[in-house]
């Protein structure tokens, strides 16, 4: 197949029409070659071997940063000005750890700590700690290295830079470089301003503590947290406080009609009645945890089944730490529209919820193959598969409890509204799906 996409681009490139067939021609001839196809057989053997050992160090180096416990015991003083919400949750120390609690090593915890904790010397903790956390990646990281720019050599390309921008718009790393230096003085001069303003504020702050010296070093463990309150002061709210006020799932649910009205689509909850008519006895394997909510996604216009979405919103031991989304299965176009098989996508997040009564263990991810035929799946019989939400009318009245003067958001005849009871608030957001 290679010697006839090579023969065929070698005689007819530059005369091939229409330009889209053309790309087509170029990004198939360039994913052979990038196959070590043109390699002969003992340099290929060689250069499948290196890919291997690559893709290896590249799974290991991943797998030690997803599996890492590394974290810090740190002590209520020590987390002062990081929300209660998020030490309420960390596990309580004892013995000789009595009186602290464990803070893990993750995107979440950094970005709680190094943005709220007051201390300067608990945030520089947590940074530091944070870089040293995976030595075992050191070796892994600088023979992955040595293996890129081996494969790269061995397809003509005098290093991995070199084959990667090869088929990038730059072309070439010569290019990137050109870049580079013509904008570095724009934003040098543009990065003073904004460490000069964060500085302002870390003197402001640190007024005290120095004694009204003034501190002339911004650390890499400052800036998240200056960077917040300048954020917070040119906004004048609080990012912590507002974002009680979207509730996980009313968050969702609004996210989702903005999609369904944008891509005419209808998403459809998969509650355990409807669980067992489309798996029957199976229903049970269509989640991998109780917490993860599933929909069916229809096409709106034809009423045709898409395929699942799933979404996992809330932390637990074991699972994966950061936000993320994640194709479950991977189809073809061809098989989707002949409904051999659909799509299915899990979303992942991490939301605080409103009560915690301990962290479940990680359910392995065992969903069966879902291949049901047309006839098996129906649309939702209501036009709205959802909870309706809030409408013009609603009322905002005082909540209940130490936040009294906090509305909440109710229906007119003083009942909450489903979506508003389910338990979790959306946290720092990063992407859902």
């Amino acid at each position: 197949m290679f010697q006839l996409v090579d023969s065929l681009k070698t005689r007819r490139e530059g005369s091939i029409s229409p330009p889209e067939l053309a790309h087509y021609l170029k990004k198939l001839h360039r994913d052979f070659i990038f196959s070590g196809c043109a390699l002969d057989e003992a340099t290929r053997k060689e250069f499948s071997e290196g890919e291997k050992q690559r893709d290896e160090l590249a799974r290991q180096f991943l797998l030690n940063l997803d599996e890492g416990k590394a974290g810090l015991w740190l002590s209520a003083d020590e987390l002062d000005g990081v929300p209660t919400d998020f030490i309420d949750k960390l596990k309580e120390g004892e013995g000789e750890h009595a009186g602290h609690l464990w803070v893990p090593l993750n995107k979440p915890s950094l970005a709680k700590v190094l943005g709220y904790a007051k201390r300067e010397e608990t945030r520089r903790k947590m940074y530091v700690a944070n870089q040293n956390k995976v030595p075992q990646n050191i070796a892994l990281h600088r023979n992955l290295a040595l293996i890129r720019d081996k494969l790269a050599r061995f397809l003509g390309f005098s290093s991995h830079m070199a084959s990667v921008t090869s088929d990038r718009m730059v072309g070439n790393p010569g290019t990137v470089a050109a870049m580079v230096e013509q904008m570095k003085p724009h934003l040098v001069e543009e990065g003073k301003k904004e460490v000069d303003g964060l500085l302002r504020l870390k003197n402001e702050d640190n007024v005290q503590a120095t004694d009204g010296k003034e501190q002339t070093a911004l650390y890499l463990w400052d800036s998240s947290y200056y960077e917040r309150i300048r954020d917070e002061c040119g906004a004048s709210v609080s990012f912590n406080l507002v974002s009680e006020y979207f509730e996980v799932w009313g968050t969702l649910q609004r996210l989702m009609a903005i999609y369904e009205h944008i891509f005419d689509i209808k998403f459809e909850p998969i509650t355990s009645e409807r669980a067992q008519e489309i798996l029957g006895e199976d229903s049970g394997y269509l989640t991998w945890h109780d917490e993860v909510k599933g929909f069916l996604l229809w096409d709106a216009k034809d009423k045709s089944f898409i395929g699942y979405i799933y979404f996992d919103l809330h932390p637990r031991e074991g699972k994966y730490s950061h936000a993320g989304h994640f194709g479950l299965q991977p189809v073809s176009e061809r098989r989707i529209q002949s409904h051999d098989e659909y799509i299915g996508v899990a979303g992942m997040q991490e939301c605080r919820k409103l009560t915690i009564s301990g962290l479940h263990a990680a359910g392995r991810l065992t969903l069966i193959p879902v291949r049901r035929n047309r006839h098996e799946l129906s649309p939702p019989n209501s036009h709205e598969a959802l909870a309706p939400l809030p409408g013009p009318d609603a009322q905002l009245l005082p909540r209940a409890g130490p936040r009294a003067a906090q509305p909440a958001l109710r229906d007119p005849d003083g009942t909450i509204p489903r979506h508003r009871r389910r338990q979790g608030l959306c946290r720092g957001a990063e992407h859902h799906v």
